[in-house]
């Protein structure tokens, strides 16, 4: 028996829900979590982060990207609030 599961469930789809008693869930802010993602696609990596030209450069796509992923991060959101009810 496991005693604790990370998971980004059910976000990533394809991975099987994870069973369990009670939930622990952290909430990172969205702007943080967005932004922190829009660097890893940009760069492939968790460490280096962009300069502002190339927020001003590909200013599109980043909107493009985060009007997609707050989507994402509220349903995630919303998905644990009803299961934990």
């Amino acid at each position: 028996r496991v005693p604790i599961v990370k998971t980004h469930f059910p976000e990533r789809k394809g991975w099987k829900p994870v069973k369990g008693n009670s939930v622990l869930l952290l909430v990172r802010n969205p702007y943080d979590a967005i932004d922190s993602y829009w660097n890893l696609c940009c760069t492939n990596t968790h460490t280096r982060s962009l300069d502002e030209s190339v927020y001003e450069k590909y200013a599109k796509k980043f909107e493009g990207l985060a009007r997609h992923e707050i989507k994402i991060w509220c349903e995630f959101h919303y998905h644990w609030l009803d299961v934990c009810e």
